[in-house]
């Protein structure tokens, strides 16, 4: 039996999927050397019961990856901090900051409504 003739599709979100080999709960609890081989070998696969995903099996190094993945980098969020600063420090930006402090709150609310006409027209006309 050929294992990627019997992976199975997971949906993580709207964009990926992982493509895992499945076992039941059955084939785990009676062949957990089978089970352990291929995790060694494919890096996870998932576990099933009445043919629906329960949960993955994968090697400590595949999920430390997945937990470094998920931890956003201090470095590039100080980058982007930094870079969002900067564009926020540019001469235009700073003019606009001053023009909507010195509005009075009417001129601010027509000036707002008027962008989320603006934001509003160029979604639909995409």
């Amino acid at each position: 039996m050929a294992l990627e003739a019997i992976a199975v599709d997971l949906p993580l979100d709207e964009h990926r999927s992982a493509r895992l080999i499945p076992f039941t709960r059955t084939e785990l609890a009676g062949e957990l050397p089978r089970v352990s081989r291929t995790v060694a070998q494919q890096g996870e696969v998932v576990i099933t019961a009445h043919n629906k995903p329960e949960m993955v099996l994968m090697t400590v190094e595949r999920y430390l990856a997945l937990q470094e993945a998920g931890r956003p980098s201090l470095d590039r969020l100080s980058e982007e901090f930094e870079a969002l600063y900067a564009a926020m420090q540019s001469g235009g930006a700073l003019d606009a900051a001053d023009q909507a402090f010195a509005m009075s709150g009417e001129a601010l609310g027509r000036a707002a409504q008027s962008a989320a006409a603006s934001t509003t027209t160029h979604s639909h006309s995409r």
